[in-house]
C-alpha cells in the first residue's frame, strides 16, 4: 500500500493572520520540518475551541495525514517482525465510499459531530491492530505475543457508528473498541466508548469508565497509540495500589517500531 502525501481539502477563503501557520496549512511548511515545540503550537491551534472551523479543519486533516501515513508504516513493521492482525482488510481502513452521506445522516440526529471524528472517518476510515485468534492460541515469538497485552488500537468504521443513531435517539453512547482484555483474548471490563453530540467543536473527550478514568481525548488517544507503535499500553497499579495508570507501550521493541515517525504531543 502506497502512503499518501498530504491533501488539502476543498476550502477557500480561508485567512489566516499568523505567516508561520498560514505557511504549515498551505504546505509551504512540511510537518516533517517542525520541532517539537513547533508541532505543539500547531496542534494546540488546530484543536483550540478559538479557531475557526475552517481553520481547524485543514490542520487537524494534516494532522490526521500524517498519522495515517504513521499508521501504514507500523502495519508493515509489525507484519515484517511476524505480527499477525486479526482483520487484514481492515488494519487501517477503509475509507467508506459514501462517508460524506453517512455523516450527514448521523448530524441531521445529533447535530455537528467533533471535527476530530468526521476528519478521523473521512481520511483514515478505521483501525484495528489486535492480534489474530490463531497467534493469540498458539504463541511463538514471546517479544511478539507481549504485543497483544498492550491494548492494541481499534477504530470502529463509521458504519458502526451510523447503525446506533435513529431518529428518535438524540444521544448515543457509542462503544468504539473493545477494552485491552478483551483484545488480548479474555474476558474484559469496561470497553472504551464516547457520548455523541459532543460539547466541543474540534477534538473531545472520551468516556473515561472505558478509560479507567484517565482523562483523554480521541486525537490524544491517537497520538499516544502512534507513540506506543499502535498500542495504547497495559493498565497499572499506582504505588498506592489502588489508582490505575496508563502509561503507553514501552519496550526495545516499541522503540524499533516507532523508530523515526513523526510525533504528536500527548
Amino acid at each position: 500500500m502506497s502512503k499518501r502525501k498530504y491533501r488539502q481539502l476543498e476550502l477557500f477563503d480561508v485567512d489566516i493572520a499568523d505567516p508561520f501557520l498560514e505557511g504549515i496549512i498551505w504546505g509551504a511548511i512540511p510537518l516533517s520540518a517542525l520541532s517539537p515545540d513547533e508541532r505543539t503550537l500547531f496542534w494546540d491551534y488546530a484543536v483550540s475551541e478559538t479557531t475557526p472551523r475552517q481553520k481547524a479543519t485543514m490542520a487537524i486533516s494534516l494532522i490526521l495525514e500524517e498519522m495515517w501515513n504513521s499508521f501504514i508504516t507500523l502495519k508493515e513493521r509489525l507484519e515484517t517482525i511476524g505480527y499477525e492482525f486479526a482483520s487484514p482488510p481492515r488494519i487501517v481502513g477503509p475509507i467508506e465510499t459514501d462517508h460524506e452521506q453517512t455523516i450527514q445522516r448521523i448530524e441531521a440526529s445529533l447535530g455537528k459531530i467533533p471535527l476530530a471524528l468526521s476528519l478521523f472517518y473521512k481520511l483514515i476510515g478505521q483501525l484495528d491492530f489486535r492480534m489474530s485468534s490463531r497467534q493469540l492460541a498458539q504463541g511463538g515469538n514471546e517479544q511478539v505475543q507481549w504485543l497483544c497485552t498492550q491494548d492494541p488500537i481499534v477504530i470502529f468504521s463509521l458504519e458502526q457508528l451510523a447503525s446506533q443513531v435513529t431518529p428518535s435517539s438524540p444521544t448515543i453512547r457509542f462503544c468504539f473498541s473493545p477494552d485491552e482484555v478483551i483484545k488480548a483474548g479474555s474476558s474484559g471490563g469496561e470497553s472504551y466508548h464516547f457520548n455523541l453530540p459532543a460539547p466541543t467543536d474540534k477534538d473531545f473527550l472520551l468516556d473515561p469508565i472505558g478509560m479507567y478514568n484517565v482523562p483523554e481525548t480521541f486525537l490524544q488517544h491517537l497520538s499516544r497509540c502512534l507513540r506506543g507503535g499502535g498500542f495504547r499500553g497495559e493498565c497499572v497499579l499506582a504505588p498506592d495500589g489502588i489508582s490505575i495508570l496508563r502509561p503507553v507501550a514501552s519496550s526495545k521493541l516499541i522503540d524499533d517500531l516507532t523508530a523515526g515517525l513523526p510525533l504528536w504531543p500527548t
